[in-house]
């Protein structure tokens, strides 16, 4: 059975192309990625057998499995197993018998000439015909992978010191000869294969060739910038790929899955949007597929920071772009440095007009969802799924079960406190600093925007600054955090205020100027003013705000850690999250019991849902000069009345820049 699916856009390349006269014109080349899946192993059998790899051998996809049965007829344990090859027509052939189980712990696979090689956790081990081991040749740190090159060299994807190296193996010997030229970028689940002498490698951002003499890698086929969902983490992984016959590259998965990836132009008949951002989530992803299915006179594109660049300076330029009337249509709050002064420029389109054309009413939403990007009654951005994050204090610091309801409270009640503790863990001093500021629009009124003037020579920054230095982690202790997230994961994920005070611990969320909330983390989307497909670019929002879409969110056999944003769609799924809790059902072939989730827990995902703040986004600029010239009173290199003249000065600066 196969499951064919076309998934949005790779940006894939702009060519200019010499014109009458010298003139040259920009042509762009949109193309998907185009997946075909089919299910070629019945994975039911893991019932009665393991998997210990899968393969192209001799013309065909194989797996070898190993017999999972611990009893003898005679009822005592059995040690050894034995070792089937199982091909894709359903037979299978014992390959080995009574092989000890400690061989099961890693990935079988045979070389051409039918060697047999197991990847162990701490090197590679080879048997002859008979099962007997010929060598094992431990590496200390883990083999990742084994491919076969045209010419017969066998080549490693193996671990040393904490990076992922190329090696070969000599298969008579087991020596390992670690290919020094060829530097691999990022770790993780990355995968090798072979297409004649060239050697390829797979990894979450796409198919690169490697040149095993120089070092150089060349992309075959990108990721970065589709809709193409990498399902590559946990226990599903590849287990073997290569070029497809029909043109693409096809991939074996753990699952019994091939799925084969081919490159597709874009139909032109339909008008391209763009969309840019640093990352899209595969709920987004996803929904740019059913979009691009359903219109007939739109197409969603997908722009993406690609990993191994600057990210700065990814948003610098989406920043000049759209300050010229530039750049993608659809715009990611995430992918722009300074959101609040290009809204203040007309850099992006108002979207009430277009709401009230299609009937969208803010009163149908959570507040987050249009209030974050508002200036003025225009409505710059919209969040369409809700993800929110609180904070907990430990009860011994506050000092009461309320929690502290303002800044200089809780600043107080950490300078008095007498333990040894750090703010959070891995959180440094400028970090905690930029917790104490960045809820108040006008930083606990060291900012005056109307006169466009500051003073930070206050006592209370004085305290927060001192707080701040005591708490920041370091290198050099191990105390214990007297905070942490509160989180909001899923409806069965959930720190209620029962479970934090159980803990001793007490909700103080982010503080801001009208009281404490949780903090609303969702991605804000925004129209450029100057796209020429507004219209386009309003319909995919106003789709992804759609009850229909919004009922994928949270799901139950979906998406985790985001919630709707449309209220009448997330009651349904809490009402439904309450009625399964801890109840049994089936999900195709087994039987899941539900978590439990309480009427309590529910209720306090709602009221943190209600009352979810953004961060305000005009401070932004501001708190990053704040921890440049905090750090030198961190380090003990001025003092606090010197940082805050510095602190003063800059910020200063930038009023009267922006005046």
């Amino acid at each position: 059975m196969k499951k064919i699916l076309f998934l949005p856009i790779l940006f894939l390349c702009t060519a200019f192309l010499a014109g009458c006269g010298g003139r040259e014109t920009k042509a762009v080349e949109y193309f998907d990625i185009r997946s075909e899946t089919e299910q070629i192993f019945d994975i039911e059998e893991t019932t009665k057998y393991i998997l210990l790899g899968m393969q192209y051998y001799q013309g065909e996809r194989v797996q070898f499995w190993a017999d999972k049965t611990l009893i003898g007829e005679d009822g005592a344990v059995v040690m050894e197993a034995d070792i089937f090859l199982h091909r894709e027509d359903g037979s299978r052939e014992l390959f080995l018998a009574d092989i000890p189980y400690e061989y099961l712990s890693g990935k079988w696979w045979l070389d051409k000439e039918g060697r047999c090689f197991i990847l162990r956790a701490n090197g590679v081990q080879r048997l002859d015909e008979e099962g007997r081991e010929v060598f094992f040749r431990r590496t200390g740190e883990i083999v990742k992978d084994i491919c076969q090159l045209a010419d017969g060299r066998i080549v490693l994807l193996l671990v040393e010191d904490g990076k992922d190296r190329i090696a070969e193996l000599d298969p008579d010997t087991g020596t390992i000869d670690m290919m020094e030229s060829v530097v691999l970028r990022g770790v993780g689940n990355q995968y090798i294969g072979a297409e004649g002498n060239s050697l390829l490698l797979l990894k979450s951002d796409g198919l690169w060739e490697v040149d095993m003499e120089d070092g150089g890698m060349t992309c075959r086929m990108g990721f970065t910038g589709t809709s193409y969902v990498w399902k590559s983490v946990g226990a599903v992984k590849i287990e073997a790929f290569q070029a497809s016959e029909s043109g693409g590259t096809e991939l074996l998965w753990n699952d019994g899955t091939a799925e084969t990836l081919r490159l597709s132009r874009v139909d032109e008949d339909r008008a391209i949007v763009s969309m840019r951002g640093i990352y899209f989530s595969e709920w987004m992803k996803a929904q740019a597929v059913r979009f691009n299915q359903k219109s007939s006179e739109y197409y969603i594109v997908l722009e993406e920071w690609e990993q191994g660049t600057d990210m700065q300076e990814f948003c610098e330029r989406t920043d000049m772009e759209l300050a010229v009337g530039k750049g993608a249509d659809i715009i990611f709050s995430s992918s722009v440095n300074d959101a609040y002064s290009l809204m203040r420029k007309g850099a992006f389109e108002d979207l009430r007009p277009f709401m009230e054309k299609s009937g969208i009413k803010e009163a149908d939403y959570f507040p987050f969802a249009f209030a974050g990007w508002q200036d003025g009654g225009r409505v710059y951005g919209v969040n369409v799924t809700a993800e929110v994050e609180g904070v907990w204090f430990d009860r011994k610091v506050t000092g009461s079960d309320a929690g502290p309801e303002h800044i200089e409270a809780l600043a107080d009640s950490m300078l008095a406190y007498d333990g040894k503790a750090v703010f959070r863990e891995g959180w440094e001093a400028d970090r905690v600093l930029e917790y104490f500021l960045q809820g108040s629009e006008n930083l606990w009124g060291m900012l005056d925007w109307e006169r466009r003037t500051c003073d930070f020579d206050t006592e209370l920054f004085a305290k927060l600054l001192k707080a701040a230095g005591r708490y920041g982690d370091s290198e050099t202790n191990s105390y214990p955090a007297i905070s942490g997230d509160r989180n909001f994961m899923s409806f069965t994920w959930i720190d209620s205020a029962e479970k934090l005070d159980s803990a001793g611990r007490v909700s103080v969320g982010y503080l801001f100027d009208d009281g404490s909330h949780e903090l609303s983390r969702g991605t804000f989307l925004a129209v450029n003013a100057g796209s020429g497909r507004k219209e386009g670019a309003w319909e995919f929002i106003s789709f992804l705000l759609g009850e229909e879409v919004q009922k994928t969110i949270s799901a139950k056999n979906n998406y985790s850690f985001y919630f709707p944003v449309h209220r009448e769609v997330f009651e349904t799924l809490k009402e439904e999250a309450i009625a399964d809790s801890g109840r049994p059902h089936e999900e195709g072939k087994w039987i899941v019991t539900y978590g439990k989730v309480t009427r309590a827990q529910a209720e306090d995902l709602t009221a943190a849902l209600e009352g979810a703040r953004q961060l305000p986004m005009r401070t932004a600029p501001i708190l990053k000069i704040i921890a440049e010239e905090a750090r030198f009173y961190f380090a003990g290199k001025k003092g606090i009345e010197e940082v805050c003249e510095m602190i003063e000065n800059r910020v200063q600066l930038y009023l009267n820049e922006r005046n």
